[in-house]
Formats: structure tokens, sequence, C-alpha cells
């Protein structure tokens, strides 16, 4: 008996008994033959055995259920068809962009389920932060400078009583949640991805956003993501920011800082000037041209030495500061560090760094 793409195997059928029956088909075609098979089956006897209802009953649930598997398969197709989606890992900066943005459209996101932390409490939470409670943009305010230029005692008090209270920052929990962008609804699915014990690197837990819009074009989910880069880029201005490795061959962003005046680092004149003048070579795009052409690796490496406070780090921070470039800081004594995670790092990198 065949009905369109549908085969099936049936030992003889009588008013008894249905042996067998084997559904291969197409999920789209499964549900309307599943329906015609319904139609074949014989009706029940007036005196029937318990046997053979059994065997009638296992075949019609058989039947059943796969109709009801075709019908959700072809649902979850169409889903897919008529859908959008972007997905975001949080080993990716670009997870950071979304958290930060999403921290800002409280008014616009339809949930009530959220993970609340202390602002000191990770860098998930940190990206969904905004600037005025982090450490690095504690400014003074007006009224705590006159404060301290009046009472110190009394404002140090102050100050200590809010260093205490870290902002308990709320993001979207793990979960399906909805947000309202212009005029188009977006769901975003927020869940961790376990990930297995490698060599190099210790366990660890990833997560990652799924983004979904209805509509075949992701117009929307681009627009969303580069409106949410160029608000978190924004709050950097011309301060440095400093990325650290996660052991695990990825970048995690950690800080910002004012950038410092090269003025104030103390080094021989000499030196500095020569330091300065080798660096806007090199980032100047004739040389990058001038390596690419002779396939030399676009690299340039200097080594500091000094004992502690000396002026390394403050030398490192101004160039960066000087250049409007972010730092890269890794441990080469880490545990997980090894010559392979290494060139990950360095192959991970921007490639204008």
């Amino acid at each position: 008996m065949t009905i369109d793409a549908l085969s099936t195997t049936t030992s003889t059928v009588s008013a008894h008994a249905i042996s067998t029956v084997t559904l291969t088909a197409k999920p789209a075609k499964t549900a309307w033959a599943a329906m015609a098979l319904l139609e074949q089956l014989p009706a029940l006897p007036e005196h029937l055995d318990a046997a053979s209802l059994i065997t009638y009953m296992a075949a019609l649930f058989g039947v059943l259920g796969s109709a009801v598997w075709a019908i959700w398969n072809m649902a979850y197709s169409v889903y897919g068809y008529c859908t959008s989606t972007i997905v975001l890992h949080s080993d990716d900066e670009t997870y950071e962009y979304l958290m930060y943005w999403l921290g800002k459209q409280k008014e616009n996101i339809w949930s009530t389920s959220f993970a609340a932390g202390l602002g000191n409490s990770g860098i998930n939470y940190m990206a969904g932060m905004d600037e005025s409670v982090t450490s690095s943009r504690d400014e003074e305010t007006e009224e705590n400078l006159a404060l301290a230029a009046e009472d110190f005692d009394k404002y140090w008090a102050q100050r200590m009583l809010h260093d205490k209270s870290h902002p308990i920052v709320y993001t979207p929990s793990e979960g399906t949640h909805w947000l309202r962008y212009h005029s188009t609804w977006i769901s975003f699915n927020r869940h961790t991805n376990k990930v297995k014990v490698s060599r190099d690197y210790e366990n660890h837990d990833t997560e990652s956003i799924v983004l979904t819009c209805l509509g075949r074009n992701p117009a929307a989910l681009r627009n969303l993501l580069a409106e949410a880069q160029a608000t978190y880029l924004a709050r950097d201005g011309a301060e440095t920011v400093i990325y650290h490795s996660t052991g695990r061959g990825s970048w995690q962003r950690r800080a910002s800082r004012v950038a410092r005046d090269i003025s104030t680092v103390v080094l021989d004149p000499v030196q500095k000037d020569a330091l300065l003048e080798d660096i806007r070579d090199y980032l100047h795009p004739l040389t990058k041209k001038w390596y690419r052409e002779r396939g030399i690796p676009y690299r340039r490496g200097y080594i500091l030495y000094g004992g502690p406070g000396t002026g390394k780090t403050s030398l490192c921070l101004a160039l960066a500061g000087m250049f409007l470039l972010p730092i890269y800081i890794t441990g080469l004594n880490s545990l997980n560090m090894s010559e392979d995670s290494l060139a990950q790092l360095f192959a991970s990198l921007p490639s204008e760094d």
C-alpha cells in the first residue's frame, strides 16, 4: 500500500490483528499519510479478545505518534524558515556589546526573570554595567570635593560607606526573554554551554545568547548589534582598554584607564624620541605593506627591563594611550600556558593591534 512518499509494510490485516506498521516518509507528508492510514484500520469486531485489542491499540498509537512527530517537525521547519537568528558567545566581545546595551534597555525588555550580582562579581555582570558604577570611572562630584575641603573626616566616612555598598547589577537570567527594538519584537535566549576539559585549558562554562526575529531578513538583528557596539565603544572615549588572557586561548576585557600623558613618564629623552619614532614608522600603512609583500610577519617587540617601580608599566600605558591602542596582558608562568596556547592567543588578537 503506497500513499505518496509513504511506504508501509503490513502483515495480513484481519478483523482480529494488525501485526506490523512501518512508516518512512518526509515530515511534510507524513501527517497526511498517517491520516489516510487511519482510514485503513479495520473496524473493531463486537467480540475482541485481549491480545487482539492490545495489538490493535499498539498499531493505533504508533500511527498517532508518527503523526504527532511529523506535525512537530513540520512546525519546527516552518519556524526555522520564517525566522532569522544570530548567535553570540561569551568568549567573543560582541557578547559584552549586547550585555552592556541590554543594561540600558530595561524599559524595552519584557521579562520577569533576572540574574542579580554585585558590580565586582565577574565579566558577565561587568559587561552590563553602566560606566557610572565602575571603579575606573568613579569621579568625585563637586559636592564631595566641597565636603572634603570643609570636613575631610566626614567626607572619608561617607566615601568608605559608599565603597562598601557595591551596586547590584541586574541582567536577564538564563531562558528566553523578549525585547522590542524599534518596531520589531526580538527574542533572546541566554543559556550556559558546558566545555570539556582539554590538555591545555581548565574546565569552564561559557554562555551563549541566541537572537531571533520574525522574517528572513536579519537586518533588525544586525542593526541592533551595530547599535550595541557603538554604545559600548562610546563609553571608552580616549581611555585605554585592558584585556587579560582567560587561560583558555581567548581574551577578556578587564578594565579601562584614563590615557596617561607620555610626558609624565621618566625616560631618557633620546630613548623616548627614538621609541616614539620607531612606533610611528611601524604603524605606518606603507610599513605594513612592505612586510606583506615580503612575507614577513608584521610584528614589533620591545623588551623593557628594570626593577619594580621604574616605570615599565607606566610607559606601556602612556604609549597605548598616545596611539589609542588597547593593552593585552598574559602571564607566561600560568599552569595552562603552553606553546600552542600562546600561539592561539596571538592568533586571536585583532589584526590592527
